[in-house]
């Protein structure tokens, strides 16, 4: 299968997922999002120098990083909101990485990118919610 057509393939399905978190968020205003939000395919209030989250979200992960502080954890934001170009410049270097450089099919470039990445348009990231974090402490 051609990379564009996976991807076009793929967006329809992206869809149909955005569809329930949006449903059951629907009940209450302050989390009604549209499905443009969750694919990151607009423009979304965010707050927090290098953190990037919705409000509610970035307040929540900031008494989470005090407590972890107050526990000897110190929490490093390695990726926050991204949006759906991000996203898909992401999975474009490393589909291009992994077939062009290393020489591997493209439905195995495309299994080896979903074990850490998702799709353009199914990231949580898109949402505002969701980060990734580390411990800044620890030494590997």
């Amino acid at each position: 299968m051609e990379r564009r057509s996976f991807i076009k393939k793929v967006s329809v399905s992206s869809l149909a997922l955005t569809l329930a978190p949006s449903i059951s968020f629907s009940k209450d205003k302050d989390f009604e999002y549209s499905i443009l939000e969750l694919m990151g395919k607009t423009d979304i209030e965010l707050e927090g120098k290098g953190i990037n989250l919705r409000p509610l979200a970035h307040d929540a992960f900031v008494e989470m990083k005090k407590a972890a502080y107050a526990d000897g954890i110190d929490l490093k934001v390695v990726s926050s909101y991204r949006n759906f170009s991000r996203q898909e410049a992401i999975w474009e270097r490393k589909y291009d990485r992994y077939t062009e450089e290393n020489g591997m099919k493209p439905l195995d470039a495309i299994d080896k990118i979903i074990e850490y990445s998702t799709i353009p348009g199914t990231s949580r990231h898109h949402w505002g919610t969701d980060v990734d974090i580390v411990d800044g402490y620890r030494k590997v």
